[in-house]
């Protein structure tokens, strides 16, 4: 529902309805679930206009995301988010104690935004060109389809919960297993998916229906 308020612009409502579930959702018993709601929170107390309030959840979030490098949470909350990291960019970011650090991760979710975008339009403009009537030349990477890609359950497991934004750690916790086991299980699909990081893994894995 909050996405929804978000693609119709409808940030005071998608506030109001964050803050009624805000005890819900902010445990930290949930971390995946507290980062996606920070991550919501920030985006509309900031299309909201509530600038103070944004900046302070802001560096709450970058203290959960930051140490594992997560994008996938900022990305998939689209246009606004890309919105609210560039007024943060340009704002007193740099007067906080981690300003050097900060900025750099800021910087570098915006250039995954631009990434990601770039990739859209190249998508869009195969999808409406013509066929090419000679055959065409190999594929520089491979390209896999659900018959060809076959992972365990517990490599599925791994993966929804890399999507949610859970770090190794927390995926031990979760599925009661040791951090050597995880990686494992990371490195599985990374391998099977011909995928170079987490963010391209989870990305193809949904590409091919398999979260």
């Amino acid at each position: 529902m909050i996405r929804v308020y978000f693609a119709e612009l409808r940030f005071p409502e998608a506030l109001e309805l964050l803050e009624r579930w805000r005890g819900h959702l902010d445990r930290p018993a949930n971390i995946a679930t507290t980062i996606t709601f920070l991550a919501q929170y920030l985006v509309a107390l900031y299309q909201a206009g509530k600038t103070e309030q944004a900046r302070e959840i802001a560096t709450r979030l970058f203290a959960l995301t930051e140490p594992e490098n997560y994008l996938r949470v900022y990305l998939d909350e689209g246009e606004p988010m890309r919105q609210a990291l560039q007024a943060l960019l340009t704002s007193d970011l740099r007067q906080h104690q981690q300003a050097s650090s900060i900025t750099a991760y800021v910087s570098q979710l915006l250039t995954a935004f631009e990434r990601e975008e770039q990739g859209a339009s190249r998508s869009m403009e195969a999808a409406i060109l013509p066929e090419p009537v000679l055959s065409p030349a190999p594929q520089a990477h491979p390209i896999f389809s659900t018959r060809e890609v076959s992972l365990t359950p517990r490599e599925q497991e791994v993966l929804r919960l890399l999507a949610s934004g859970a770090s190794n750690q927390e995926i031990a916790q979760t599925l009661v297993i040791s951090l050597a086991t995880v990686k494992k299980h990371v490195s599985n699909p990374l391998s099977k998916l011909g995928a170079a990081s987490r963010t391209q893994v989870i990305i193809r894995a949904r590409a091919l229906l398999l979260l």
